[in-house]
């Protein structure tokens, strides 16, 4: 015997000799033989035992029996159990005289129901609605329960027969007490974790099979000549299919976890799992974890990691003392660092950048940065590149110090942010040094191969582009400069990074994919508009409202781009 789900207590026991028949909302109990006696007086058929079969209701040769219950015939075929165009109940067209005066379904539900009638002149308890909800569905969520009752063993009985045969009682429709539990599965939904799935779900019981992930019922045939009875509020189907949605979506989220959990708790990370996860996105939680891992600024060994974290920060430390000497403590070079703080005034990605504290950490990793490569320089659009970083590090201290805001935060963890964006800054753009070194070649190059590319993906759009005069240099220098950043919005970003630390190589290669599928994705629209209104849908495209499910969509594309290409780069060179 199964034990009972969490949260519910023990189904109620039938009364001895008697059946339960189970509707939507009520439960009966009526003797046995008193149901098949008053059933067999409406019918004309009588009760007949069948060989090794069990006890059955019988017309003639085939009867009703639970094992025809599930919609099948004795010889194998599907069918209705109930009734048979072929002559009447159980599809048997000889003996008892049924077939004469039942000939259609309607004559059947007729004499069913007045069957019913008489039936109820005998005493039933109705079972309350609280003793239904106590027994487990009969399709429960995969995460609501550890495992299914199992079927009932009585299903030779014939009272067992005739419960799967006659209808079931009515409905009772309480949309105000379905909203009431659909509003307790919401609130719950709302304020519970992972760990709660399964209480979430046994806190509200499903109605009519929607909390399972089903279809609304169809509203139920009534006792007493009503066809139906209106079936749960609409409202409430849709909060409880919001409720499964949540439940679904919460155990995908633990699973995740436990995967992540699996590959970051090894003495060594094996980098190439880690990338596999991360390249579909990374938990909000563990974006401090793995991003510095990613980026090859934490060590993959775990006894390594703390030391070296620490000799990094030490080193930090040095370089800001050597760029801001004492005893003035500002910085040699006033020209870049003026140009820094401007920069930095207009770089609000967030709410949060608006803090004075956070400024002077951007100016101090972007001027100690410039200062330690002076091939390049500090270039504008690599204030944009520190932000995802800043971001990513500075949510991990704060559920660190389980603090909400940068005000409450101490001193010394901001510093601990500022010295781990440093280094992963550093990291970064070693990948890509060569789109800001002097007239910046690794950007020029990224154009033209993503020019050639659209040629390749989609030509009509190329050839409009041509047609107007637009030069990709105009439009996609900014793409490659700050990698799509102010095309999209903060949080899309840092969705994107995801992927773009987990593919392996330079990071551009992927990125002139993913500058493609961006483009292409505006095809039908640029194709109607001329030259200046191409730049300026370009400058400002419409991605305010997009989410995670719009960057990981594009991202598939430019993988799929990516995928037929890349290796084959004579199907790009064809097109010149």
């Amino acid at each position: 015997m199964s034990p009972t789900p969490p949260g519910l207590g023990p189904a109620p026991t039938p009364a001895p000799g008697g059946s339960r028949v189970f509707g939507a909302g009520m439960a009966f109990t009526s003797s046995a033989s008193a149901l098949a006696a008053k059933f067999a007086s409406v019918t004309g058929s009588s009760p007949s035992t069948s060989g090794a079969g069990g006890s059955s209701v019988s017309s003639g040769g085939s009867g009703y029996s639970s094992a025809s219950s599930g919609g099948h015939k004795r010889d194998g075929s599907i069918g209705s159990p109930r009734f048979d165009r072929r002559g009447g109940p159980g599809g048997s067209s000889s003996g008892g005289g049924a077939a004469a005066r039942i000939k259609t379904r309607d004559q059947l539900v007729d004499r069913t129901s007045d069957a019913w009638g008489e039936i109820d002149d005998e005493p039933t308890v109705p079972a309350p609605l609280s003793a239904l909800h106590s027994a487990p569905p009969a399709h429960p969520h995969p995460a609501s329960y550890s495992a299914a009752a199992p079927a009932s063993s009585s299903s030779t009985t014939t009272s067992s027969s005739l419960s799967s045969m006659v209808p079931p009682p009515p409905v009772p429709s309480d949309p105000s007490a379905t909203s009431a539990s659909a509003g307790r599965s919401r609130s719950a939904t709302a304020t519970s974790g992972a760990s709660s799935v399964v209480s979430m779900t046994v806190g509200s019981p499903p109605s009519s099979g929607s909390a399972a992930g089903l279809p609304p019922m169809p509203p139920q045939a009534s006792r007493r000549g009503s066809r139906a009875t209106p079936g749960p509020s609409s409202d409430g189907a849709e909060a409880d299919r919001a409720a499964a949605d949540e439940v679904r979506r919460l155990t995908a989220l633990a699973t995740r976890h436990a995967k992540f959990d699996t590959v970051l708790s090894a003495s060594t990370i094996d980098l190439t799992a880690l990338r596999k996860l991360c390249w579909s996105g990374i938990p909000p939680d563990l974006r401090p974890t793995c991003w510095p891992l990613l980026l090859g600024y934490a060590p993959l060994q775990a006894d390594r990691r703390a030391a070296a974290l620490m000799r990094k920060r030490a080193d930090y430390a040095d370089i800001v003392a050597q760029s801001f000497p004492a005893p003035s403590g500002k910085p040699a070079d006033k020209a870049l660092a003026h140009q820094i703080h401007i920069d930095v005034l207009r770089t609000r990605p967030a709410p949060a950048y608006a803090d004075e504290r956070l400024g002077l950490v951007l100016e101090r990793v972007l001027y100690c940065w410039a200062m330690r490569h002076p091939a390049s320089g500090y270039v504008q659009g690599i204030n944009d590149l520190v932000t995802p970083i800043v971001s990513v590090l500075l949510d991990g201290v704060l559920a660190e110090h389980n603090v909400d805001d940068l005000a409450s935060l101490p001193t010394d963890a901001l510093t601990t942010v500022e010295a781990d964006a440093f280094w992963s800054l550093t990291k970064l753009i070693d990948g890509i040094q060569d789109n800001y070194t002097a007239s910046q070649p690794g950007i020029q190059k990224l154009v033209g191969r993503l020019k050639d590319l659209v040629a390749r993906i989609d030509a009509s759009l190329s050839a409009h582009l041509v047609k107007e005069g637009i030069e990709f240099i105009q439009f996609a220098f900014r793409w490659m400069n700050c990698l799509l950043m102010r095309e999209v919005s903060h949080t899309s970003t840092i969705r994107m990074w995801d992927t773009y630390l987990s593919e392996e190589g330079d990071l551009g290669d992927f990125h002139v994919y993913v500058c493609a599928a961006f483009l292409v994705k505006f095809s039908k629209d640029l194709k109607t508009k001329d030259f200046a209104d191409i730049m300026l849908f370009l400058q400002s495209p419409p991605t305010k409202d997009w989410g995670d499910k719009d960057i990981e969509l594009l991202l598939s594309e430019a993988f799929m781009w990516k995928s037929l290409f890349h290796n084959s780069p004579s199907h790009l060179v064809a097109t010149k």
